[in-house]
């Protein structure tokens, strides 16, 4: 994740909640889904910018094999301790880096022309400006590259919103990172740049069973405010004494853009 505005950063446990609730009351796996359309190819290098917790990578570096192929970066430095931890057995080895994607451009850690595919799932939006980043990218790949980028795509959790609208203002910039508008420009950047682009849409359909773990959803977001906690219950009692579940779907894009245009003019 990014620093470029620390209120919104997540805590290591709320990511964590929100991930097994998305997970244990959906009918898709992003975990399984990412590896499988990433295209990926034995002893590729790759990076992977807001790493988390070093989840994503993991699978990825069982696929690719390769040694020292793997790299990975998250503003975050509790994110990068648990990836640490939790990838102290992984073979081939992964490299973990603190570092805010922005800075990536500027700093001396990656080479120029080097890697085969650098990816970002869920955390690209973070960045203070997404062209800029995506220039920077651009300079790190080799000539046949490739750029990944998943986020928030169509009616994102629609029905979520429209639940916590009715008690509740959202500020702009935490709703800028479930805006689809965001993901629009990372593909008319991409039209722009690359000479060849792919969108796939993965959608999981959500169907949380009770108050309680409609609860523990609401209080780990990153924008909860226990202040509307009162308001909060009242609307979900509301909710479930007329219905059994409540449902809203995640639906994201994967923007994949190949070969740099600058190698061809």
């Amino acid at each position: 994740m990014n620093e470029s505005n620390n209120n919104l950063l997540d805590s290591t446990d709320d990511v964590a909640t929100r991930v097994h609730i998305n997970t244990t009351y959906g009918n898709n796996n992003l975990r399984e889904w990412v590896p499988n359309h990433l295209n990926l190819k034995k002893d590729e290098k790759v990076l992977d910018l807001g790493c988390g917790n070093g989840l994503h990578i993991r699978d990825v570096a069982n696929i690719i094999k390769g040694e020292n192929c793997c790299f990975a970066v998250d503003y975050d430095k509790d994110m990068i301790s648990q990836s640490l931890k939790l990838s102290s057995n992984s073979s081939p080895k992964i490299n973990f880096f603190t570092m805010s994607m922005d800075d990536i451009g500027t700093s001396n850690t990656f080479s120029n022309n080097s890697f085969d595919l650098i990816y970002s799932v869920y955390a690209f939006y973070y960045t203070k400006n997404e062209i800029n980043l995506l220039n920077s990218l651009k300079t790190k790949l080799k000539s046949d590259g490739r750029i990944s980028i998943i986020g928030p795509h169509s009616d994102n959790n629609k029905d979520w919103w429209t639940f916590l609208f009715q008690f509740i203002k959202i500020d702009d910039n935490y709703c800028k990172y479930t805006n689809t508008e965001f993901m629009k420009n990372v593909e008319n950047y991409a039209k722009i740049n690359f000479k060849e682009i792919e969108i796939t849409e993965f959608v999981n359909k959500i169907s949380i069973p009770s108050i309680d773990v409609f609860r523990q959803y609401w209080q780990s977001n990153v924008y909860y405010d226990s202040e509307y906690d009162s308001e909060f219950e009242y609307y979900a009692k509301k909710h479930f004494d007329e219905f059994d579940n409540f449902q809203y779907s995640k639906k994201a894009a994967l923007i994949t853009m190949k070969k740099p245009s600058s190698y061809f003019l």
